[in-house]
């Protein structure tokens, strides 16, 4: 969990990253560094955002899995 706020606030984790979609799951999972999570151009990223309770956001809270891709 990347942290970039420090211990007890917002993080982030990044569980995959690929370059490009429809994903090859044939080949290993690329290293993934502690950085905020980013889609790679034509690619997909699969993240969580951590809130602390209490935070408030402008972004939306949603149950459900959001996909997008960057062209």
């Amino acid at each position: 969990m990347f942290r970039p706020f420090g211990l007890g606030q917002m993080g982030f984790a990044t569980f995959d990253r690929r370059g490009a979609v429809p994903v090859n799951n044939s080949h290993a999972s690329p290293s993934i560094s502690d950085d905020l999570p980013g889609c790679p151009p034509g690619g997909v990223t699969f993240c969580a955002t951590d809130f602390v309770p209490g935070t408030q956001t402008p972004m939306r809270r949603t149950l459900i899995i959001s996909l997008w891709t960057t062209a």
